[in-house]
């Protein structure tokens, strides 16, 4: 595009703040900013040198056309044993330094979040798979199971397979839980001997009551299960409608392990409301993900950058693959991106 490389920008960007304006995209921009220009010039000159007229100035507008980032945790900016490599801590600064607004976007309840990135300071989070969003410190939407909800889902499961409740402020499960997630969430999150020592589990109640959870934990914003003797096909049917299942995004992929929340909660949801109330143009958005449930982020954000560790099926909605989490995925999508070297 001729503006592209006159004012020293992207064909990307000048697509995206066309629509972030209101226009249809980079051809009826430059026709209004054409008309309008032309008007106030007796003499027939193009669109180029109009622009170079103004050089400094549309260099400054783009300058400050700074994009809102999302990104999720567990394989995207955390590898599966719970490191954040360095290179992806640096790219975030540098990202933050040059005025990107950085918001976390995870199916973790916002307790279970792991403190490194607490302390670095997002703009927001989006937490619980999409049933949580604040911006800038202020909550803007939460949606909790309900009775109803949770009850679906304790009958479903009656004893066969293991799950933890994520709420706000503490997660609960019943005491012949522990021992299998223990056992399928060893690793590097783990800071003691006990289940409570994992990042994803503190503040854990033991609450061997199943029955009474819908009536007292009726706030809870997901499920997460393991070791189930049914796929995710087959936890789908047995939950009916009104609930949402997909693969578990807190370790490797597998059919066996799963997320829960209600239909029509997903990260996309929790990002909406993030943005309507942040008044962002969703053009102006890049989700960064690896899992199933970020489906629903790359379905609303203006660009999706994909993990090199997702699956196939995850991939298909990506705009651009980058090299795995424990690659230096994240600080080598940022050169290609923003010419950020980390």
């Amino acid at each position: 595009m001729e503006i592209a490389n006159e004012i020293g920008v992207s064909d990307a960007s000048i697509i995206r703040f066309s629509k972030a304006i209101g226009f249809e995209g980079y051809a009826e921009l430059k026709n209004k900013v054409y008309d309008m220009l032309v008007e106030n010039s007796s003499n027939k000159i193009s669109l180029t040198e109009l622009m170079r007229m103004n050089y400094e100035k549309m260099k400054g507008v783009f300058a400050e056309m700074k994009e809102m980032l999302f990104f999720d945790i567990d394989g995207t900016l955390v590898d599966f044993s719970g490191q954040i490599l360095p290179s992806t801590l640096q790219a975030l600064c540098q990202a933050r330094k040059a005025g990107h607004e950085l918001i976390l976007c995870t199916g973790r309840s916002k307790h279970q979040i792991n403190q490194t990135l607490l302390d670095f300071g997002f703009d927001g989070i989006v937490a619980a798979a999409g049933g949580y969003a604040e911006y800038k410190g202020e909550v803007v939407f939460h949606k909790s199971f309900g009775e109803k909800g949770l009850q679906q889902v304790v009958d479903a499961f009656h004893g066969s397979t293991p799950f933890v409740l994520q709420r706000a402020e503490c997660t609960v499960m019943a005491g012949w839980m522990v021992p299998i997630f223990f056992e399928v969430y060893s690793d590097d999150r783990m800071k003691g001997d006990t289940l409570k020592s994992h990042e994803l589990f503190r503040g854990l109640t033991i609450d061997d009551d199943i029955k009474a959870y819908a009536d007292k934990y009726s706030d809870t914003d997901s499920l997460v299960y393991c070791r189930s003797p049914y796929t995710v096909e087959e936890v789908r049917g047995l939950l009916g409608e009104g609930i949402h299942v997909e693969m578990s995004s807190y370790i490797a992929p597998e059919p066996y392990s799963g997320e829960i929340t209600i239909e029509g909660v997903d990260k996309g949801m929790g990002i909406r409301k993030l943005l309507e109330y942040s008044k962002v143009p969703r053009e102006m958005t890049i989700g960064f993900g690896d899992g199933a449930n970020d489906i629903g982020m790359f379905q609303i954000t203006g660009k999706a950058v994909v993990m090199g560790n997702a699956l196939d099926s995850v991939k298909k909605y990506a705009d651009y693959v980058t090299d795995d989490v424990d690659r230096d995925g994240i600080a080598n999508a940022f050169k290609v991106l923003f010419d950020i070297n980390a």
